[in-house]
């Protein structure tokens, strides 16, 4: 993914937040973000504006239950799916009383903090390994998603 595609997503997900933001500049903004990026893309525009909601609704500290919480930062990872390779970029929270840190965004989606693959596309991977040998079944997916994964990998 490039730095101005990277760009465009994030300017999709301010600009939907505007007050005066009609439907048809999010139909000609999503059909250039398909353009430049595909599903990927959208799927990293939806994150974003799920977060949004997720942080401006007020969640709580997984530790205390505390609603006093901070932006501490911004952390991103790269997961593989099914539909290629998504950026992710979520929030970090911390808690003003425990000082815990956390993500709301990966807690909701029950993402593993140090997993680079989805569970859908382990899914995926098993049930090829199932019916193949490894090394037939990274030529598998390398051939049908463009995954370049050698079979120890899998």
């Amino acid at each position: 993914m490039t730095k101005s595609s990277k760009k465009l997503s994030l300017h999709i997900g301010s600009e939907i937040w505007l007050k005066n933001f009609s439907f048809s500049q999010l139909i000609l903004k999503v059909k250039r973000l398909f353009d430049c990026e595909g599903i990927p893309g959208f799927v990293k525009m939806m994150v974003i504006l799920v977060e949004g909601m997720l942080i401006k609704s007020g969640t709580e500290c997984p530790r205390c239950n505390s609603n006093k919480l901070q932006l501490h930062d911004k952390c991103g990872k790269k997961m593989k799916t099914s539909i290629g390779c998504v950026d992710l970029v979520s929030s970090r929270m911390k808690c003003t009383a425990c000082k815990k840190t956390f993500s709301p965004m990966m807690r909701l989606f029950d993402v593993d903090p140090f997993s680079r693959k989805s569970r859908e596309f382990e899914k995926l991977t098993l049930e090829t390994v199932t019916n193949q040998i490894f090394r037939r079944s990274a030529k598998n997916l390398n051939d049908t998603m463009r995954f370049s994964m050698g079979h120890t990998t899998l």
